[in-house]
Formats: C-alpha cells, sequence, structure tokens
C-alpha cells in the first residue's frame, strides 16, 4: 500500500503533464503553441482501479488457496515448511549409511552425556516397507498439535506401563559440521524432548523431524525409558495387534521361496516368536558362518539373495535387512532402523562418529513393543560399537560375563495404523534410482483435502453472481404476489436497478418486480431494449421476432400492459399476480437461445455481473472522492 502511494503521487505528477500539442501554420514555420489540458481524470481513475484490482488478486486470492508455508498470509491455509512447501528431502538412509562407513576420515557427528553413564543406540530413520528390491520407509507425519516444544511426546505404540523400563536423561550435541540433517538421533523410546525449533514427533515411529530446522549444531535433552522385559514375558507375548500384522509383516509374491525355507530351517517348530527372534539372531552371528566386510555391493533382491544364500558376507545393512526379512516371514513384524551406534566413551561422555553409523532390526511383541536386536558381529571383525541387548541374549549362557551387554536399545518406533502392503505404498519409497527423494509430511489434513477446500471455496467465489441472481429472483417472486393496490414500500434498489422505464413505477411493487425480471432476462440471454422502447412496443417485437406460443405472447402483453397501465392510468385496476406470467415469458426466451447462452446466464449472469461493475464502480469513486478533500487552515481576521 505505501509503494503504491508513491506511484499514485508521481503518476499524478506526471500525468497532470500530459496534453495535446497543437500545431499553427504561420507562413512558413510551425509553431508549437501551449499545451491543451489532457483528460487526466480517466487515466487517474483508470490507475486506481488497476490497483484495487491488484491488491484484491494479490490478498484475498492467495490467502483463499491452501499454500504450504508455516505463517501464511492472515493465518489462512494450512500446512508447513521451508522453501519446498510441506516436504522434506529425506537422503536414501541405506545410500548413505554406506558411504559415512566408508569414508576415510571418522569425524565427529556428535557427543552426548546420559545420566547413567550408560551408551545408547541413537535411531533416525524407520524403515518399514519391503518391495523386494530395498526397505524404505513410509511418509513421516508430523502434527501441528504434536509439537516437541508444546506436548510431550506420543506414547511408544505397544508399549505396556507394567513393563519394567530403565529411565535416563541424555544431553545431545551434534556437531555444527553435520549438513542438511533433519532427522534428530534419539534412543528409543522417549518421552520428552526439548529442543529450540518446530520439531515434531511421527506417532507411529516417534522419529523427530523438523521443515524448517536442521539439526547441525543443536544441542537438545532427551528422557528415555527403555523397556527391559523378562524372557518369559516376551515367550508369552500376546499375537500382535491386526494393524501391526497388516503394515509389518508385508512381504512381496515374489519373495524367493529358498529365503521362506530358510527361515523355517533355522528355527524350532514350536517355538514362541521371541525364541524363534533369538535363533535367527545366532543365525547371523554364530552358526550361519557370516562375515562382515564393507566391500559388499548393492542391497536389492538378488544381492539379498546372495548374501542369503551364497556368499553370506556384508556389513550391517545386509544383516540387519536379512533379519528382518527372515522374521516377517515366521510372522514376527519387523522393521530396520537407521542410525548410530553408542560410540565411544570420552571424558565427558560419549562420542559418535561416522563409521559408528549403523542399521538394525527391530521386532515387536505384544505389550512390550518394539526391541532392537543386533545380527551384526561386533568387535575387531564387524561393526566395532555395536552391543548386543541384554534381553536377546541366549537363555542357555545367562551368566556369561564375556557376552557384550552395553546398553538396552534405543531404537525404532511403533506404529498402530495399517497403511496397506509394500506394493500399495510404492509410491511413498524413497527413490531408488537417485538415492532420496521428497517425502510428503502430513499436517493433520491430507494434501488433497487442503486442495478440495481451495477449489472448493474458488467454486463458492465463482457461483456469487450467480447466488446472487438466485437470490433476486427469490425476492421478485414473492412480489408478484401482493395486491395490486398495496402501496409500494419504496425498494429503491429494485427502482435503481430496473432502468429508466421503471423509475416511475412507484404504486406497484409487483409490477415493478416483473419488469426489472424481465429486464433482467432479456439481458442474460443477450437480447437488446431499446431504451426508446415502450413496454407495448417491447412485448410485440419480441412476439413477433422469436415466435412466440399464443400462450407466451399473451403473458408478455399482460405484463406490458400492467406497465403501461401503471405508469399513466390515473388507477391501474386489478392487475393481479405475475408470477405464472413471469415465469411462462422466461420459458419462451430460454427456449431461442443455445444451450451454452443458457448455462452461462445461470452460472455467471450478465445481468448480475453488470449490477457488480456499477457497484465497483461506486466504491472506486467513493476513493475518488476522499482524494478530492481539501483540508483549508482557517482564514485570518484582518488586524
Amino acid at each position: 500500500m505505501g509503494y503504491l502511494g508513491i506511484l499514485v503521487a508521481d503518476g499524478r505528477e506526471r500525468v497532470s503533464h500530459w496534453g495535446r500539442a497543437v500545431l499553427v501554420r504561420r507562413t512558413s514555420s510551425f509553431t508549437v503553441t501551449r499545451p491543451t489540458p489532457s483528460e487526466s481524470g480517466a487515466l487517474r481513475l483508470s490507475g486506481r482501479r488497476i490497483g484495487f484490482t491488484a491488491i484484491a488478486l494479490a490478498v484475498l486470492l492467495p490467502a483463499l488457496l491452501p499454500t504450504m508455508e508455516p505463517n501464511p498470509l492472515f493465518g489462512f491455509g494450512v500446512g508447513n515448511g521451508r522453501g519446498g512447501g510441506n516436504s522434506i528431502s529425506i537422503p536414501n538412509p541405506m545410500v548413505n549409511l554406506r558411504g559415512q562407513l566408508s569414508l576415510p576420515e571418522n569425524s565427529t557427528v556428535l557427543t552426548y552425556k546420559a545420566s547413567d553413564s550408560t551408551p545408547r543406540y541413537l535411531r533416525m530413520y524407520s524403515l518399514d516397507i519391503f518391495d523386494g528390491e530395498q526397505w524404505t520407509m513410509s511418509e513421516p507425519r508430523g502434527r501441528p498439535e504434536d509439537r516437541t516444544s508444546d506436548s510431550p511426546m506420543p506414547a511408544p505404540p505397544g508399549q505396556s506401563t507394567s513393563v519394567p523400563v530403565t529411565p535416563a536423561n541424555l544431553t545431545v550435541t551434534v556437531s555444527d559440521q553435520v549438513r542438511r540433517l533433519s532427522f534428530l538421533p534419539l534412543p528409543y523410546p522417549v518421552s520428552k524432548v526439548t529442543v529450540a525449533g518446530d520439531w515434531r514427533p511421527d506417532r507411529d515411529t516417534l522419529m523427530v523431524f523438523s521443515t524448517r530446522n536442521t539439526a547441525g549444531g543443536l544441542t537438545y535433552q532427551a528422557v528415555t525409558a527403555e523397556p527391559e522385559p523378562t524372557a518369559d514375558r516376551l515367550k508369552s507375548a500376546a499375537p500382535p495387534a491386526t494393524a501391526i500384522r497388516e503394515r509389518y509383516l508385508a512381504l512381496p509374491e515374489d519373495l524367493p521361496e529358498e529365503i521362506r525355507q530358510l527361515a523355517l530351517q533355522q528355527t524350532e517348530r514350536g517355538s514362541s516368536a521371541y525364541e524363534q527372534a533369538i535363533q535367527l539372531q545366532e543365525f547371523f552371528t554364530d552358526s550361519g558362518g557370516f562375515t562382515y566386510s564393507l566391500a559388499t555391493q548393492g542391497h536389492n533382491g538378488p544381492a539379498l539373495t546372495d548374501f542369503l544364500i551364497r556368499n553370506r558376507t556384508g556389513y550391517c545393512e545386509q544383516f540387519a535387512a536379512s533379519m528382518a526379512v527372515l522374521a516377517r516371514v515366521l510372522g514376527i513384524p519387523s522393521r530396520v532402523a537407521i542410525g548410530y551406534t553408542g560410540g565411544s566413551v570420552t571424558s565427558g561422555g560419549w562420542q559418535v562418529r561416522t563409521h559408528d553409523s549403523h542399521a538394525w532390526p527391530e521386532l515387536y511383541f505384544e505389550g512390550t513393543g518394539w526391541l532392537r536386536f543386533e545380527p551384526t558381529p561386533a568387535g575387531g571383525a564387524g561393526q566395532g560399537s555395536a552391543t548386543v541387548p541384554s534381553y536377546t541374549l541366549p537363555e542357555v549362557a545367562p551368566d556369561t560375563p564375556d557376552e557384550p551387554s552395553s546398553a538396552p536399545s534405543s531404537d525404532p518406533t511403533g506404529s498402530d495404523s495399517p497403511t496397506g502392503s509394500a506394493n500399495d505404498r510404492r509410491g511413498e519409497i524413497l527413490d531408488r534410482e537417485f538415492g532420496g527423494a521428497l517425502t510428503p509430511l502430513d499436517e493433520g489434513m491430507p494434501l488433497a483435502a487442503k486442495i478440495g477446500i481451495g477449489v472448493a471455496i474458488a467454486l463458492l467465489v465463482a457461483l456469487i453472481p450467480a447466488l446472487v441472481r438466485w437470490q433476486l429472483r427469490l425476492r421478485r417472486d414473492r412480489a408478484y404476489t401482493r395486491r395490486a393496490a398495496e402501496p409500494d414500500p419504496g425498494d429503491s434498489a429494485s427502482r435503481a436497478a430496473a432502468g429508466v422505464v421503471v423509475r416511475e413505477v412507484r404504486r406497484e411493487p409487483a409490477v415493478t418486480a416483473a419488469w426489472t425480471e424481465l429486464d433482467d432476462v432479456l439481458c442474460d440471454y443477450g437480447m437488446s431494449r431499446q431504451a426508446s422502447e415502450s413496454p407495448r412496443a417491447l412485448a410485440g417485437r419480441l412476439a413477433a421476432q422469436y415466435r412466440f406460443e399464443p400462450e407466451a405472447a399473451a403473458a408478455l402483453a399482460r405484463i406490458a400492459s400492467a406497465v403501461e397501465r401503471t405508469l399513466y392510468a390515473r388507477t391501474p385496476g386489478e392487475i393481479g399476480t405475475l408470477r405464472e406470467d413471469v415465469r411462462s415469458v422466461r420459458r419462451a426466451l430460454a427456449a431461442t437461445v443455445t444451450r451454452g447462452r443458457r448455462i452461462r446466464a445461470v452460472l455467471l449472469p450478465p445481468s448480475t455481473l453488470l449490477r457488480m461493475r456499477a457497484l465497483g464502480g461506486r466504491v472506486l469513486d467513493g476513493f475518488d472522492r476522499l482524494e478530492n478533500i481539501r483540508l483549508r487552515r482557517p482564514a485570518r481576521k484582518g488586524a
């Protein structure tokens, strides 16, 4: 508005100098006289109309459309984002994992302190979709009401309050050298996260992410309460809920049969799900003959088969992905977590480096929730900082002290809502070819619904002329039924809209309404009415030109006669109701035009558009009158 004010001031000064040069011939030369005043008033009025329209479009239209910005104009719209709308760019977790493990420089990623001085796995991503080629993640859902700054974390899915837990407080500091990290490394599960910025948890997985902030250089606090279930409790766990089974047991139909048979061969029949999970972990870490190597290439279906059946050499990605697949074959809900191991101890706490990047499987047990398992070899012959959770140690050797058991799990997440099979969600997974893609974030309402609301609002705005025309027709229809001798209550709006002829029809509101409606119908159907044409002449011309049926011609003649009697007769006499006459004439006129013209008359009636244009002109004229107001100082009285 301020900028437009500057333009107005500059424009007025420029336009005031415009004019037309008058050339006067004198002997053999031309003399340029002083310019005559230009018609600058019309130019200024056009400029104001253009400016007013531009402001209306720039302010109102974006406010009515669904937007992806976090703070849309006037608070309209929904969504959250920075730059890319309510989407977040996530690198492919598997590709990123191998890249960090292969870096020659083992850089520090983060440091953390724990109140119980125990190292913990820190999880960022939870991959729940296996399509036969790789593991990918469903879209995270971050609702505005779940912001970490406004409320505690959601409860861990599937975890009962009767499960014993190990509480601890963590303070995590991410290196300022970390770039484009939109997910917080956190133990699993956490009950509270204190961090600056707009960070939100996904209710299904408890991943904490942001579309506006990054984790580089951040220091944040987390309160965790990791489950410590007993073996007896896990053995007697009830079958998982239907939603968990549908989402976390999905496998491609073309999964090789030899992989299915391998899962059955490595587990004992009749064992509980927990016992089968222990047997699978032992298969990878002990009896299966697997070796750890970063030289393994690929993580698609054939590479997975080669790893399990033939060469049995790989790094944490193959170990985690393979155990999760075998667990699903056995009916144990599973998924893959991507993050970091607990790192190495320092004088001030724990230090996590790029070579501590890790993948591990998570298995679900009803009543306990999601638990971390560790199939990757640890120590010098494997992932150096990997640890085996205490609840996964074999029961046959519960008292062997040399078995590594540093920390409980701190990983992935639970989910209680089904999202369909893996094949149904192929559109949500990360791009395989380019190693990453934009993952949409649900802000509480699907994007299709937001677009639908915007389209509905736009349609309502477009239908304003039709609604106004319908309202006028209803009001006039009520006027047709009034008594003929009833005095006009003074409907100035109807008289003004009716034109020159009707301005004098003051005594009969029914006649005024009928004639105004006829005038609007002619305008809507693109038919002309001469200003000098009398009602009787108009009725005769329309009936002859469009070949009205006798009933329609008689109805039009009655309306014209009523108008003339009201205008010129001392007493108009009994006129009666004109409702049916108006309807008959309207139908007759509609039958003479094309279907497209009839549709336009309903959706965008020209008569209403002309009224709205006149109203807009009066509003702009009001601005002109405000501009012409001059404040004058009171005249001084003479001495």
